[in-house]
């Protein structure tokens, strides 16, 4: 993904460094696990000792929280983002390495309890929170966005901070989420950060009644506060999302 791509520079520094992890693991004679459906994943650990996977694919509903369908039985998670179905194939496949059932695997993804701002869902005040904040960059944003969209019903809306370490690709980057958020179906749109308002300030966003702009956490925070004391966010899903430096859970602190 474009992650930290101040130090790595580009993309391709990124998978460079990444594959670093390959190198090691052929030198000593070390499993590697790798999702066939990446091809660049493929590629970089061509002459490891591997195991291929997902080997097999579970059918989940559109819910809020992540619901696995495996042999006709509902399994529900603790975990919201459909984009978390990559970690699950992943942990499956290290289960299986270890002679460990299906079932039982699931069982145990499925006691999981998300923590430190990962696929969190809190519910504070009679408002859903799905904290996904504990760092970001162009593709965790994307992904999130996207499932966010898919699975939360209306009234909804997103809290989002800048993605930080992207170097040269930052302007870019943050005109793309921008963008994207405004043609969404959203009853809430907050932005905060010095690169969210250079974006902003080049996008029109005059049909957007409820979007609003903050340079930091701690003013977002006190404005939620302040506007949350008659209940304006009763009965909302509400995704935060932002880089680590940005503290986009300060939210949390005003409800």
């Amino acid at each position: 993904g474009m992650d930290h791509l101040e130090g790595f520079l580009t993309p391709e520094g990124a998978r460079k460094a990444n594959k670093e992890i390959y190198d090691w693991a052929k030198s000593n004679k070390a499993t590697a696990f790798v999702n066939k459906n990446l091809n660049d994943l493929v590629e970089d650990s061509s002459g490891n000792l591997v195991e291929l996977y997902p080997s097999e694919s579970f059918k989940t509903k559109k819910n809020k929280i992540l619901e696995i369908i495996y042999d006709e039985k509902s399994l529900v998670t603790n975990l919201v983002g459909d984009y978390n179905f990559q970690n699950i194939y992943l942990a499956m496949s290290v289960g299986k390495y270890f002679k460990i059932d299906t079932v039982t695997a699931l069982e145990a993804v499925c006691k999981y309890q998300p923590s430190s701002k990962r696929s969190q869902l809190l519910t504070q005040n009679g408002t859903d929170f799905i904290v996904d904040c504990y760092n970001a960059n162009p593709s965790s944003m994307q992904l999130s966005l996207e499932s966010f969209i898919k699975t939360s019903p209306h009234p909804r809306g997103v809290i989002l901070g800048d993605m930080l370490e992207l170097g040269s690709y930052s302007d870019v980057e943050h005109k793309k989420v921008m963008d994207y958020v405004l043609k969404q179906e959203l009853d809430l749109i907050i932005f905060i950060g010095k690169d969210f308002k250079k974006a902003l300030d080049s996008t029109t966003v005059e049909k957007r009644q409820m979007t609003h702009f903050f340079q930091d956490s701690l003013l977002a925070q006190k404005w939620f506060a302040e506007e949350n004391k008659n209940k304006t966010f009763d009965g909302f899903t509400i995704l935060l999302k932002g880089s680590r430096g940005i503290k986009v859970e300060k939210i949390l602190e005003s409800t």
